[in-house]
């Protein structure tokens, strides 16, 4: 399962480069993937903390078949672990 959800986040911090900033709290970049090999959808996706001139700065969320949360990364701006998208002009 690390390699899955890492490779889900990969493609979600390429793909949230290219898009405009998302607002606070607003889920962006979700896609659905078997993370455990159960044949049950899971969705993974991206959820905005903070936005600031620099870019913005995000969360990895996993919820289960029925939207249930069961998982999320630590807050960019907490250190642990985060997800931060470049404006880069877009």
């Amino acid at each position: 399962m690390r390699y899955s959800i890492l490779s889900a986040v990969v493609l979600l911090a390429l793909q949230a480069s290219a898009q405009n900033p998302p607002k606070p709290g607003q889920t962006y970049q979700v896609n659905r993937v078997d993370l455990n090999g159960d044949g049950k959808l899971e969705k993974v996706g991206l959820q905005c903390v903070e936005v600031k001139e620099s870019g913005w700065y995000s969360r990895l969320t996993v919820w289960n078949g029925q939207g249930r949360r069961i998982w999320q990364s630590m807050p960019a701006k907490s250190g642990v672990v985060g997800f931060r998208g470049l404006g880069l002009g877009h």
